[in-house]
């Protein structure tokens, strides 16, 4: 299966530049665990930075979650992007890319805000964040007050959701 072939860079400003348009957009980042949870495989991450355990099992919670990312998953919606993991000729994104029906055209990277493109999504992107009217859904234990974000209604969720 073939790579993505797009610029990262490139990618990231498409999204800074629907932010300053006021276009409405959708980003799911499916990376390992995600993948994992796609294909029902076990997870397990041991004394995650977020100080706690978290696995992946078959219980009723769990499977909502993940009928609701397969449901993502598929979406072929307009502006409903899909971040895949980024490396083509691997297993892993062979089988990611396969297992969604989205054009390719809104196919992008997993990591499109981190790695190489970190400093302008806090530069740049953050920045048309900071203009926003935003509701968030986060971690429920962290603190988002001093984000510089115009938070106009947050929703708090557990780690394992």
């Amino acid at each position: 299966m073939e790579e993505i072939k797009k610029d990262y860079k490139e990618e990231l400003y498409k999204f800074i530049g629907f932010l300053k348009e006021g276009k409405n957009f959708a980003f799911v980042r499916i990376s390992d665990a995600e993948g994992c949870v796609l294909t029902n495989a076990n997870v397990e991450f041991d004394n995650l930075d977020v100080g706690h355990n978290w696995d992946w099992n078959h219980d009723e919670r769990h499977l909502k979650s993940r009928e609701l990312l397969i449901n993502a998953s598929l979406c072929e919606d307009e502006n409903f992007y899909i971040g895949l993991p980024t490396h083509g000729g691997n297993a892993f994104f062979d089988r990611m890319k396969k297992y969604t029906k989205q054009k390719e055209k809104f196919l992008t990277y997993a990591v499109l805000f981190m790695d190489a493109n970190f400093r302008y999504f806090i530069t740049d992107m953050y920045a048309e964040f900071q203009k926003k009217e935003i509701v968030g859904v986060f971690y429920e234990k962290a603190n988002m007050e001093n984000t510089g974000l115009n938070l106009i209604k947050t929703f708090g969720v557990a780690h394992s959701a």
